[in-house]
């Protein structure tokens, strides 16, 4: 797989907007990235996930069908591959399922959030955007 596509999600309590964002990259260079805010995102577990649908849908848009996501939340890949079990995150965790055979090829795979710094800037960025952004 040469494209590796690292996913992040910005959230806090006390903000009124979440960021989500990622960027591609493909041989070490940095291919695509997009970043959005959003609102009305209960915990940061389910910005991760709602960073990580976005995500995925804007590369099957791109015409990219086998990647490796990268994220640093461990807890969404202990969920997608069924090592944990939150029943909130039921229904999101099917709709990743989901997309996810559209791929021709995917693996997940946890990135220490030090490795994520590009995605990471693209997420608190949007976050402090006072208004409804996306960019791609």
């Amino acid at each position: 797989m040469g494209s590796c596509y690292q996913v992040d999600a910005s959230w806090t309590q006390a903000d009124k907007m979440t960021g989500l964002g990622f960027v591609l990259m493909e041989n070490g260079k940095r291919i695509l990235m997009g970043m959005k805010n959003c609102s009305n995102i209960a915990s940061p577990l389910q910005a991760e996930a709602e960073a990580f649908t976005w995500a995925m849908k804007r590369m099957l848009e791109q015409g990219y069908r086998s990647v490796l996501f990268e994220t640093d939340c461990n807890q969404l890949v202990k969920l997608f591959q069924g090592m944990e079990e939150w029943p909130v995150m039921v229904e999101v965790i099917e709709e990743i399922r989901i997309i996810l055979t559209s791929f021709s090829s995917f693996f997940i795979a946890y990135l220490p959030r030090g490795m994520n710094q590009r995605a990471d800037c693209l997420v608190k960025a949007a976050r402090a955007h006072p208004e409804p952004l996306s960019l791609l």
